[in-house]
């Protein structure tokens, strides 16, 4: 009789414990009630953060899922520093020779590239600039602002502003 009560008194103080666990776990949960993104701040850290505006509307980095592989890409390879955002169909390609420390960088110079390509459209950029504000080649971070006018072979133009990175390579 003594193991039956044993056995009762157990299964009862598990059921209590559950239940509890159950009330008072359900004010733990969290909601994410429609936090709309923003633009990632202005680091200084490496902490692979990109974005900007395109045409007035927020553009953030997006792979097409967890085996498409990084949405962000960002490498510095005899002082030329190549940074590479994707979102979906949509790309932005930056490439920069001679980056060795903080700098402003024209980017219509016939030594830089600076592209988006959306679908299949491809926009040159006709005017913009990159300013590298940190740069530590020790840790390997880099980061920075730009912004730009780029043109399609149709004649479109986008604007693409408030961009920012924070990358390490």
């Amino acid at each position: 009789m003594t193991a039956k009560l044993f056995y009762h008194k157990t299964f009862v103080f598990g059921l209590v414990f559950i239940c509890t666990l159950a009330i008072f776990g359900c004010n733990k949960i969290h909601t994410f009630e429609n936090v709309a993104p923003t633009l990632p701040a202005e680091t200084h850290q490496g902490k692979d953060t990109f974005g900007f505006n395109l045409n007035g509307q927020l553009w953030l980095p997006k792979s097409k899922g967890p085996d498409a592989g990084s949405a962000l890409t960002s490498y510095l390879q005899s002082n030329s520093f190549t940074l590479a955002a994707n979102r979906l169909s949509q790309h932005i390609i930056f490439h920069i020779p001679n980056v060795t420390a903080t700098g402003n960088y024209d980017l219509t110079a016939n030594v830089n590239v600076a592209i988006f390509v959306n679908d299949t459209s491809r926009y040159k950029c006709t005017q913009g600039t990159m300013d590298i504000t940190f740069f530590d080649g020790q840790k390997g971070i880099i980061s920075g602002v730009f912004s730009m006018k780029a043109v399609s072979s149709a004649g479109s133009e986008v604007t693409i502003d408030q961009g920012r990175f924070d990358t390490t390579f």
